[in-house]
């Protein structure tokens, strides 16, 4: 017998509305936590989804997706699940930010040792990994239960600044390529469904290029884009007809986050690249967000300095991992059953 007030239970298809509802107030949530977007993610990974509801005593107080995979002696737990190009879901609270300091600690730490329970009860996982939301700011709580923890970044521009403000805060050569492009010729237009055939193929060719595998699978990208028709927009780049490249992006509540896609196209420059961002942001502005996010872009060393070239904010994001002993010496190790492992199931 326990007095510890905090508890789980597994959601199934009757709590879709409820799950949706804590989404839709949470200010944790993001799009990557709606109901159907977690059930798509299933149908398109090996991975099985366990979408937790967390109580303190009978009060609904978080969602809390997990995805797991046992292989080859592995017992795997996601969060979110790998290669769907998600780089982020973990937990999201109800109304953290109006909950006084000592109550949502008290939430943090009683739930996630909640959770932590539930994965070594009955999954009893032996690799876990966790992408917290950006807006879940305190990664103390995984720290605390024996969790690494690491942070990741994101570029996010402040949209209610104004254009003309974000356009003057660009580089000056950045503002002159953007405007070359547009006499060039160049055109951005809104695309459809018939498009993220092509938005695949170039991404995939550019990934061929570095000798890595784009691992995201087309159908995936339908499916979303099929079932989330008013939270998605396809952007293309166009010269004398040609799609040079194209991206998908998304808008949730207040933001909206520049998703997948973008590839660089071979023999034309200036990059097409620095137009679709600008009318990105541009789009955003005009649908009333409060900012636009390039996702992940901030963290990488070899793309950051194109994007750092609009002089964005930078918002940092934690990554919570815990290995069993034995798991994270092999992956330390790059021994033969994890190595090939992680290269397929890691993002």
């Amino acid at each position: 017998m326990t007095n510890n007030p905090y508890n789980i239970r597994i959601a199934d298809e009757d709590d879709a509305t409820e799950w949706d509802k804590i989404v839709e107030v949470s200010d944790q949530a993001t799009i990557f936590h709606r109901w159907k977007w977690l059930k798509i993610c299933e149908k398109h990974s090996d991975f099985s989804l366990a979408p937790l509801i967390c109580y303190n005593n009978i009060e609904p107080i978080a969602v809390y997706p997990l995805f797991f995979l046992k292989k080859a002696g592995l017992k795997m737990v996601f969060s979110p699940p790998p290669h769907l190009g998600l780089l982020y879901l973990g937990p999201a609270f109800l109304n953290s930010e109006s909950l006084k300091q000592n109550r949502k600690e008290s939430y943090y730490t009683g739930t996630q040792k909640a959770v932590d329970n539930y994965i070594k009860t009955e999954i009893k996982a032996n690799y876990i990994n966790f992408s917290l939301s950006p807006h879940c700011s305190d990664p103390r709580a995984f720290k605390w239960q024996g969790y690494e923890i690491e942070p990741n970044y994101d570029y996010i521009f402040d949209l209610k600044s104004g254009m003309d403000k974000l356009w003057k805060n660009m580089k000056k050569n950045t503002r002159m390529e953007i405007n070359k492009t547009k006499k060039m010729g160049l055109t951005i237009e809104i695309g459809g469904q018939e498009d993220i055939d092509t938005l695949h193929r170039l991404v995939t060719e550019r990934y061929g290029e570095q000798n890595r595998n784009a691992n995201i699978p087309k159908e995936f990208l339908i499916d979303i884009y099929s079932n989330f028709r008013e939270n998605t927009r396809i952007l293309v780049a166009k010269y004398n007809g040609e799609v040079l490249t194209a991206n998908i992006k998304l808008k949730f509540k207040n933001e909206e986050l520049s998703w997948i896609g973008s590839p660089k196209p071979k023999n034309f420059t200036p990059s097409p690249n620095m137009l679709i961002t600008w009318e990105e942001m541009q789009d955003a502005y005009d649908n009333g967000m409060d900012y636009y996010v390039q996702m992940g872009i901030a963290g990488n060393k070899r793309l950051h300095t194109f994007f750092s070239k609009f002089n964005p904010d930078l918002r940092i994001r934690f990554n919570a991992k815990k290995t069993t002993p034995a798991t994270g010496l092999l992956e330390s190790g790059y021994k033969k059953i994890l190595k090939p492992a992680f290269e397929k199931y890691r993002s």
